[in-house]
């Protein structure tokens, strides 16, 4: 979806982006150029970087995920309506919650509260 985006990256932009290392990047292009998806090439002005661009099948899958994705967020915003809470939000809300005050303290003092 980034070369969908950005049409061609680097390797390292690429780990950039998605915030993952070199390596794991790097593996992970090889099943989408097994799969012809992506074609890579040096870059002209760095030889020692490799630029990695959609094929044509790459463009077609990509444009079908990204519809697919559409309709599943128009779903997903159909249905928190209709049970009337945000899940995506209440989710964020509740991670701030226990990273600003975890399960195990908020254990501790319900027992402490009860007692």
């Amino acid at each position: 979806m980034c070369l969908q985006k950005y049409k061609h990256l680097t390797v390292t932009g690429l780990a950039d982006y998605l915030g993952l290392s070199h390596q794991l990047v790097r593996h992970r292009l090889k099943d989408l150029k097994a799969r012809k998806l992506i074609r890579e090439k040096s870059d002209p002005a760095d030889l020692r970087r490799t630029v990695i661009f959609l094929t044509k099948r790459g463009k077609s899958v990509a444009l079908e995920i990204d519809r697919l994705n559409r309709q599943v967020e128009l779903v997903y915003l159909e249905m928190f309506k209709e049970i009337g809470v945000d899940l995506y939000t209440a989710l964020i809300k509740a991670k701030r919650a226990l990273l600003e005050r975890s399960l195990s303290t908020r254990i501790k003092d319900r027992q402490h509260n009860v007692t």
